[in-house]
């Protein structure tokens, strides 16, 4: 797997992932969300297993996670 390491040590797996990603400047929050029915997968920090977001938020430069919403299957 592909990941990419926020600061918080929260890992985003990037190895299939082709969706958008946009900063939002007014409160300096940077959003990635899952293209179409497809996931991203997401493992916070202490945690042992991936779990599936529509979207994430985190802070600038790959900085720490705000907050996700959770992917319903």
């Amino acid at each position: 797997m592909k990941d990419i390491i926020l600061d918080d040590s929260t890992q985003i797996n990037v190895e299939k992932y082709f969706g958008s990603m946009y900063t939002n400047n007014i409160n300096e929050q940077w959003k990635l969300i899952a293209p179409g029915r497809s996931p991203l997968l997401v493992k916070l920090n202490g945690e042992e297993n991936y779990r599936k977001y529509n979207s994430i938020t985190f802070k600038p430069n790959w900085g720490t996670f705000i907050e996700g919403d959770l992917f319903e299957e």
